[in-house]
């Protein structure tokens, strides 16, 4: 009996053996998790001089005489997304509590902004503004809460700028007057910004970078810095191991 099944059992093997296999091709498989195409959309609000970026998108910020706010990304995380004005600040985020504020978006978010005055920016969470062009104002306040970044150039007269958490301000341009604080592990670049007099406070581990001609009062609570150029008349406050230098 061995030797009649034999055959009847191996001939079945072989045939699928030799049976040619079909795999799906790798545009049919990326298909298969392809993601909506992103979206563009205009959102109609009232008039602000004031910005605030409550979510993970990346902004880009331009000064001009009409004013605009556009986002582009998944349709779906976009209708997540408010566009708010209220006392003359427009926020843009979720509302509180959504779960889109811990979970994420499922493509990177884009919002095009085009405001005529500018009198306050501020980053929470982890997003980020960027402005290349000068941001031209009498006074402006600048502002980051979490481990987001905020980038810009400015041509004011008075400036505020303040990092709490981890996140970082970067500025150039020219103030003849600023005052900057950080408080957490933040950092604030600010050797391309032209400044005549410049107070800066460190509180905690941040490390803060100033340009000055004239005056700095520098201040510093914990083990943070604060590095400057120029040659200023320095005042220093430090309560711990922190330290002001030149560099």
């Amino acid at each position: 009996m061995k030797t009649f099944l034999l055959p009847l059992l191996t001939l079945p093997l072989a045939l699928l053996a030799a049976a040619p296999v079909y795999w799906p091709a790798p545009a049919a498989v990326a298909s298969t998790f392809s993601r909506p195409e992103s979206t563009r959309e205009v959102r109609q609000v009232p008039a602000f001089t004031r910005l605030s970026l409550a979510t993970s998108a990346e902004l880009v910020l331009v000064q001009g005489n009409v004013q605009k706010v556009e986002l582009v990304g998944n349709p779906d995380d976009l209708r997540t997304i408010e566009t708010t004005v209220k006392d003359g600040r427009l926020r843009i985020g979720q509302p509180d509590g959504n779960w889109k504020n811990w979970r994420g978006f499922s493509a990177p978010v884009k919002v095009y902004v085009t405001m005529p005055r500018v009198e306050a920016l501020g980053v929470s969470g982890s997003g980020s503004i960027e402005a290349a062009q000068p941001l031209r104002a009498a006074a402006l306040d600048l502002s980051v809460s979490g481990s987001g970044a905020l980038r810009v150039a400015v041509a004011t007269e008075q400036l505020k700028a303040s990092v709490s958490g981890s996140g970082s301000l970067r500025l150039s341009g020219t103030s003849p007057a600023a005052a900057m604080h950080i408080s957490g592990s933040g950092r604030i670049e600010a050797a391309g910004l032209q400044t005549a007099s410049c107070t800066a406070h460190v509180s905690g581990s941040g490390n803060c970078r100033v340009g000055v001609a004239q005056t700095l009062e520098a201040r510093i609570s914990g083990s943070g810095s604060i590095y400057y150029t120029g040659a200023p008349r320095i005042t220093t406050h430090i309560s711990g191991s922190g330290r002001v230098r030149k560099g």
